[in-house]
């Protein structure tokens, strides 16, 4: 049993340097997220109203191609960066830590990478309008 107070403890263990940065980072994330998230659920709300036409000609637009890639890269970083300060601050063992940090970067990357390659593959359907793939 120790004696020493909380304080105590932790004196003499340096500062991570790193939490200012996730904190702004995280909250820049968050503010990016408000509209493009309004503008998500607009979209979702008219396309579930509009006819097969509007739908193309919606995934067609590039405008909505840049807000869903915007979307889905500013999504991630904002879950990536919460996810990760929770397995820092509540995961005790090293090596369980490690193998959830890197297990959470590889899939928020192929998770990314797949939405943003989805989203430029339907684009590029319609615009050329290919017979099928």
């Amino acid at each position: 049993m120790e004696y020493r107070s909380d304080t105590a403890k932790i004196q003499g263990l340096g500062s991570a340097r790193s939490g200012a940065y996730q904190h702004i980072i995280q909250r820049v994330t968050a503010l990016a997220l408000i509209p493009l998230s309004v503008w998500f659920v607009v979209s979702i709300i008219i396309l579930m109203r509009s006819s097969n036409e509007k739908m193309v000609e919606f995934i067609s637009s590039p405008a909505h191609l840049v807000a869903m890639i915007l979307m889905t890269i500013w999504g991630m970083a904002h879950g990536m960066i919460g996810i990760r300060m929770i397995i820092e601050d509540y995961v005790k063992y090293e090596l369980l830590r490690a193998t959830l940090l890197l297990t959470l970067y590889f899939l928020c990357v192929i998770t990314a990478l797949s939405s943003i390659v989805a989203a430029l593959t339907l684009h590029l359907f319609f615009i050329l309008r290919l017979p099928g793939i």
